[in-house]
């Protein structure tokens, strides 16, 4: 399986961090141009300090 990709990688300097965004497209037998279009405006416009940190709650034993 392939296709055409973006791939966008941020350092963060106050975590010494790198983060990654990558986004795909699988769409066989359709024309392409205009998905990763889309996915390169969301990646292009994602802000690497807005991440909202979550927990995941553990069933207790």
């Amino acid at each position: 399986m392939g296709g055409p990709f973006v791939s966008y990688a941020y350092y963060d300097t106050d975590n010494k961090t790198i983060k990654v965004l990558e986004g795909f497209i699988y769409a066989p037998h359709e024309d392409k141009r205009n998905l990763i279009r889309r996915v390169e405006a969301v990646a292009y416009s994602w802000k690497p300090d807005a991440i909202i940190h979550t927990t995941t709650a553990t069933a207790q034993q």
